[in-house]
Order: C-alpha cells, then structure tokens, then sequence
C-alpha cells in the first residue's frame, strides 16, 4: 500500500510540474541602421505572444503584445543604434516562426530565424 502511495505522489508531483513551462524564442544578435522582430501563427488556433526588441544591455526597447489569429503576422522596430535582438515570449516554434530582420543602408538586408 505504501509503494501504490508513493508511486501515485511522485506522479502527481512530477506530472503537475511539468506542465506549465513558457517556451521562449531568440533571434540575433545583429546591428543594423533598421531592425525589426517578425513573428507568425502557424498554429490552428488563436495565440498570445509578447515581441520584445532588446539592446545589447538586455534592455526593452520596443515590445507588443497580442493574441495571432491563424495564419496572422505582426513584428516591431527596435529603436536602438547598438548590436540588438528579438526576444518572442510564450512562443514555441511548434506554433510559431519568427525573424529579426535588419537592413544596412548600401550594404542590403540580411535576416535570422528565431529558435
């Protein structure tokens, strides 16, 4: 009786612990004279995520965050001249892709996927 009591304990502490962890998503670091962070729900439901554009301090210089229909898309500009990434929070690439996209005047435009 005590092995059955014991077997049912640790199932519920390890299925209950489990099973509320956030994923988040990382793209960059680059620099860039423009930036932005692009995320897209490829999922069959709706979907709530933050985008976070953070400088090279790990400071917050742009973020949104909104529920993604289906197959909807939306990114922000980072406004920061210095090395800078994208951080897309509760956003697992099961659900999501998502880019930090930069463009360097004459030298062109260049990307990365978050993972």
């Amino acid at each position: 009786m005590r092995v059955k009591a014991a077997l049912v304990g640790a199932m519920l502490f390890f299925g209950l612990n489990g099973v509320a962890h956030a994923v988040n998503m990382i793209a960059g670091p680059l620099s860039g004279d423009s930036c932005s962070c692009f995320i897209v729900n490829v999922s069959s439901s709706p979907k709530q995520v933050e985008i976070q554009g953070l400088d090279k301090g790990g400071n917050t210089a742009n973020s949104l965050t909104k529920t993604l229909n289906p197959g909807a898309a939306d990114g922000i500009p980072i406004n920061s001249a210095s090395v800078q990434y994208c951080k897309f929070v509760n956003a697992s690439p099961t659900n999501f892709r998502a880019t930090m996209q930069c463009s360097n005047g004459t030298t062109g435009f260049f990307a990365l996927p978050a993972r």
